[in-house]
């Protein structure tokens, strides 16, 4: 998803919270000084990311097992039943189908090498589709913009949560649904911007005798009807040579 640097920083303050959770030299207030430093966190925010708590008392929502965590993360059908049956825990619409993206297990250590808890990550995702309207969408408008939507969820052995990653859409009530109205507006602005300097386009299937385009933005728009999905490219540097477009390019490199 849309990962963000604020997304990064809170991970690993929690990582550091379950491997070090005494912090008798005061890790992680020098890491969320230098986080709010740098514009990441929030000075306001500090009382709750450096209070000293149980390791578990994150463990909100609360979800409903059928099974243990280590059967679960050897299927990614037990995986997907498990979502499925957490729906409204995690906003993830009814009417909207998801995918498992990822599932496995980390064997973490502390900073002196000893061995933490296995861990057991599940991530999944879904697309929102977008209605585009107004003329700064130029030739997309009127069409459907799939917003990716999604989470990583981290547990150990025992079933407790350790981290939870959220990317919810707006088809969810509640605050679910304030987290995606933000996250639309944001993917839209971004969107548009990246549009309008020529760094989304459509993608070409093919160019002279069958190859691939030698130039073409960073990332591309596949069509499928009316629904618009984004994907990168294989670029790997921009274009020097005069074009005959007035916005720059990408040009491929093997």
């Amino acid at each position: 998803m849309d990962v963000t640097f604020r997304d990064y920083a809170l991970a690993v303050l929690r990582a550091e919270q379950l491997s070090n959770p005494t912090d008798p030299y005061g890790y992680r207030k020098i890491m969320f000084d230098i986080f709010v430093k740098r514009g990441i966190l929030a000075l306001e925010e500090e009382d709750i990311l450096l209070e000293t708590t149980y390791l578990y008392d994150r463990n909100n929502p609360r979800l409903y097992f059928n099974t243990s965590m280590a059967e679960l993360s050897k299927s990614r059908s037990n995986a997907y039943d498990f979502l499925d049956n957490n729906r409204n825990a995690l906003g993830i619409p009814l009417l909207r189908d998801f995918i498992v993206t990822d599932l496995y297990e980390c064997n973490k250590q502390t900073r002196q090498g000893d061995k933490l808890p296995r861990q057991h990550v599940i991530c999944y995702a879904w697309h929102e589709e977008i209605l585009l309207v107004g003329t700064e969408f130029g030739e997309f408008e009127g069409q459907y913009l799939a917003m990716p939507c999604g989470g990583t969820l981290v547990f150990d052995d025992l079933n407790n949560l350790l981290f939870w990653a959220n990317k919810p859409g707006t088809e969810f009530a509640g605050l679910h649904a304030e987290m995606g109205t933000q996250r639309k507006a944001e993917f839209l602005k971004h969107f548009t911007r990246q549009l309008q300097t020529g760094a989304i386009g459509l993608q070409a299937a093919s160019g002279t005798a069958g190859f691939i385009e030698k130039n073409m933005p960073p990332v591309g728009i596949r069509k499928e009807g009316n629904r618009l999905h984004l994907q990168t490219t294989p670029h790997m540097h921009l274009h020097s040579e005069p074009s005959q477009h007035s916005k720059r390019t990408w040009q491929i490199s093997f």
